[in-house]
């Protein structure tokens, strides 16, 4: 069954020790951009398990160049991401204060202590950002990757093979054959970004052709394309990947595929490496994250396809109603959602991501003026119901009383 299957199948304990010694790791460029979401700490311990393995490490030639490609575009986002969380602090803090309106004391007695929790996250925002690589002074996060994966790099294919691989990668695509397939883009159908994945694993592929020793790629990509997952549970590669993999090195080779995460986790039980368990969490975190971005991308894309649906219907009544210009059609079906639309939408889907601004979330969720003032009048209500009660007992009571 394993040699007919092997996609099926996740190594043994033996197995994957033995493995974990020998083979060369390569690693995706989702990698080398999530080292600016760790914090300072865990990135250096993360770097020093690397230069450990310096001698067993190699990046796609596609890798590197995305890498280089979208690594400012990384940073800056991380920063803006900063900024973003300080309007949102600065808005909550804000909100807090107009419950000073309220006579409760329970509420008074909140908004200080809030305040003063709110205030402490948004300057360790502010000391976050300033600890960010200045791109215009130097970025040491750049430097010791290129020292790391210097003479490391593959070489990159000429542009007749890339030409064929993009012609192969719409093949496979439209049969949904991994990896890749989720990047389809069929607004553009020509443009080649689409095909990124598909370069990285045929680089990946030829690279292991001439090696002896098993290939364990590190990816911290979550989508579909390139994961076996059953029931939120990631169980490995796509076994269509292994097949792929054993068919075209001969299939006497060995091929896995772990998370960061998990990587890490193997490097400090079969390689000895000096793990901390704070980096551990933090890359788990980040494929957390990743996972639940990866979903609202997901959405957003059923989002625009409902959208062009209900366009095209639209349209094709009010043509039945009058002609209209085929190009006029045609630019309305293709319009898709606004900009504004599509940003509502991701506003509603994202929410926080971490543990702090799950706090700010359930600051936020305090009684709101308006239920404040229904509470109160249904206290008053009650109590007035209850003294009227009380007085016509009393009355009733006095007139009994009278008649005796």
């Amino acid at each position: 069954m394993r040699k007919l299957f092997p996609g099926y199948y996740r190594p043994e304990v033996n197995e994957l020790s033995h493995k974990f010694k020998e083979c060369i790791f390569c690693f995706d460029t989702n990698v080398l951009l999530n080292l600016y979401r760790y914090t300072p700490e865990s990135r250096d311990n993360l770097f020093k398990v690397l230069q450990a393995l310096n001698n067993r490490i190699w990046l796609p030639h596609q890798a590197g160049l995305e890498y280089q490609r979208n690594r400012a575009k990384e940073l800056l986002g991380q920063i803006g991401q900063c900024s973003i969380l300080e309007g949102m602090i600065d808005t909550t803090i804000d909100k807090v204060e107009q419950l000073r309106r309220s006579n409760l004391f329970t509420v008074n007695t909140l908004i200080e202590p809030i305040k003063k929790d709110l205030t402490a996250i948004k300057v360790k925002l502010q000391k976050k950002k300033e600890k960010k690589p200045d791109l215009m002074m130097g970025d040491p996060v750049f430097d010791a990757v290129t020292e790391l994966f210097d003479g490391k790099v593959g070489n990159p294919y000429t542009a007749e093979e890339y030409k064929d691989i993009y012609k192969k990668g719409k093949e496979r695509y439209e049969s949904k054959i991994p990896p890749g397939y989720m990047d389809m883009e069929k607004k553009n159908p020509n443009d080649t970004d689409q095909f990124g994945d598909l370069v990285l694993w045929f680089q990946i592929l030829d690279f292991a052709k001439g090696k002896a020793v098993p290939i364990i790629l590190i990816t911290d990509d979550a989508k579909e394309d390139w994961w076996r997952e059953v029931g939120g549970e990631k169980l490995g590669p796509r076994p269509e990947l292994v097949d792929e993999f054993l068919a075209v090195t001969g299939g006497n080779k060995w091929f896995y595929m772990y998370s960061t995460e998990q990587f890490l986790k193997y490097a400090k039980e079969y390689l000895d490496a000096e793990v901390t368990p704070q980096v551990i969490s933090e890359a788990e975190g980040i494929e957390k994250q990743d996972a639940v971005q990866e979903k609202i991308r997901m959405t957003e894309l059923d989002f625009q396809a409902s959208h062009f649906r209900n366009d095209l219907a639209a349209v094709e009544a009010i043509a039945q109603a009058r002609v209209l210009d085929k190009r006029d059609i045609a630019a309305h079906i293709l319009q898709g959602p606004s900009a504004e639309e599509i940003n509502r939408i991701r506003a509603m889907m994202q929410g926080p991501s971490t543990e702090e601004i799950n706090r700010i979330r359930a600051m936020m969720q305090g009684p709101s003026t308006e239920e404040m003032g229904r509470g109160y009048a249904r206290a008053t209500r009650h109590t007035t119901e209850k003294i009227e009660k009380e007085k016509k007992a009393r009355k009733v009571k006095r007139e009994e009383k009278s008649e005796k």
